[in-house]
C-alpha cells in the first residue's frame, strides 16, 4: 500500500474569488474562466504519481494557449491527433521541442507543406509515444483496473510502450479526487512490480483540466419547452463545451441565498446559438429570471472546438494570487 496523500483543505476557489469573476463578466454575456491555482493543483496531482514518471496532456481536451504553456512549464508532454493540432500547439508554446510531442497512432493525417511540421523531423511523428499502445480506464470498480491492464499487456506482447488514458468521471470534490489518486497510485505500483520492463505514460484527459474551468453566463430569456421550464443562455454552449463533456456539469446561480433552495426544480438550459435543439443541459435550479448569472462548473475540458477570435476573447485566465512568504 502507498502512503495516503493529504486531502486538499482549500475551499472551492470560485467562492473566494466570486467578486473577481463577476467583475470580469461585467459587460459580457458570457466568459470562460480557467483558474491557474486549481490547474497547478491538478497538474501536480497526476504528474507526481511515482510509478508513472511521464504524463501527457491531450491537446484536444483544452487548447487554451495559457493552459498549454502552464502544463509545459509543469513538465507535461503533449499528445496530438493531427498535424494541424500540432501547429496550433507549437504556436502557443514557443519553447516546445519535437520530443515533447507525440502524434497518437491511428490519427495520422496529411502532412503540411510548411510550418513547424514541415521538413524531415515532424513534431509528433518523432515523439517517443507515437507508436505506443493505448489502454483506457473507463470507470467501474478500481480493484479491477489492474487485472484489465494485465490482460491487455499479455495479449499484446510486442508492445513495450503503453499510454494509460483516464476516461473516468470527473471527481465531485477534493475527497473523491483524493481517492482516485490513491487508487491510481496503487494500480501503477502493482503494474510496475509485474512489468518492470515496460514504459508507461499517463494521459489524464479531462481529469487534468475540467475542475479548473467555469463557464460564466447570463440568462438571456426564460421560456417553456415541451411543457418544462427552460432558459436560453447568452452563451453558445456548443462552442465551448464539446457534446461528450456536457453530461454531469454542476450549475449554480452565482448570487442570492437560495442556491440550494428546496424550490429547485428541473430546468433545461440552451445555448444562445444552439437553435434550442443542440446541446441541452438538464439541471435543477431555483426559478430563474432574465439577467441571472449562472456558473457551469467542471467546464475546463471543452474539447477541440473551433478556436475563433470571438471565442478567444471570451477566455479569462484567472492568475493565482501571490502568497506572502513573510506572513
Amino acid at each position: 500500500m502507498t502512503e495516503k496523500r493529504p486531502t486538499f483543505a482549500r475551499p472551492p476557489w470560485w467562492r473566494a474569488r466570486k467578486a473577481e469573476l463577476l467583475e470580469a463578466l461585467e459587460g459580457r454575456g458570457y466568459l470562460f474562466v480557467v483558474d491557474e491555482e486549481t490547474l497547478n493543483e491538478l497538474a501536480f496531482s497526476y504528474l507526481s504519481l511515482s510509478n508513472a514518471p511521464l504524463a501527457l496532456h491531450r491537446v484536444s481536451v483544452n487548447t487554451t494557449p495559457e493552459v498549454l504553456r502552464k502544463l509545459h512549464d509543469q513538465g507535461y508532454g503533449f499528445l496530438i491527433r493531427s498535424y494541424a493540432e500540432g501547429e496550433r500547439l507549437s504556436a502557443s508554446v514557443p519553447r516546445l521541442s519535437p520530443d515533447e510531442v507525440s502524434l497518437q497512432s491511428g490519427y495520422r493525417t496529411a502532412k503540411p507543406a510548411s510550418g513547424a511540421f514541415s521538413g524531415k523531423n515532424f513534431f509528433g511523428e518523432s515523439g517517443e509515444w507515437s507508436r505506443a499502445s493505448t489502454f483506457c480506464l473507463e470507470g467501474g470498480d478500481a480493484s479491477k483496473w489492474l487485472k484489465q491492464l494485465q490482460n491487455s499487456v499479455k495479449t499484446n506482447t510486442q508492445t513495450h510502450e503503453w499510454l494509460l488514458e483516464l476516461n473516468l468521471p470527473i471527481p465531485t470534490g477534493n475527497a473523491e479526487r483524493e481517492r482516485l489518486i490513491v487508487a491510481l497510485e496503487d494500480v501503477l505500483f502493482d503494474f510496475r512490480e509485474e512489468f518492470p520492463e515496460l514504459r508507461l505514460a499517463l494521459v489524464p484527459n479531462a481529469l487534468l483540466v475540467a475542475e479548473a474551468g467555469i463557464l460564466l453566463c447570463r440568462v438571456k430569456e426564460t421560456d417553456t419547452v415541451n411543457g418544462r421550464p427552460a432558459a436560453i443562455l447568452d452563451a453558445p454552449l456548443g462552442s465551448f463545451l464539446a457534446p461528450e463533456f456536457l453530461s454531469g456539469h454542476a450549475v449554480m446561480r452565482l448570487f442570492g441565498q437560495d442556491e440550494d433552495s428546496e424550490n429547485s426544480a428541473p430546468v433545461t438550459l440552451y445555448g444562445s446559438k444552439d437553435s434550442r435543439r443542440l446541446y441541452p443541459m438538464e439541471v435543477r435550479l431555483p426559478p430563474l429570471a432574465t439577467g441571472d448569472v449562472l456558473a457551469v462548473f467542471h467546464a475546463g475540458a471543452f474539447g477541440d472546438r473551433p478556436f475563433t477570435a470571438a471565442r478567444r476573447e471570451a477566455i479569462f485566465f484567472l492568475k493565482a494570487r501571490a502568497v506572502c512568504t513573510l506572513c
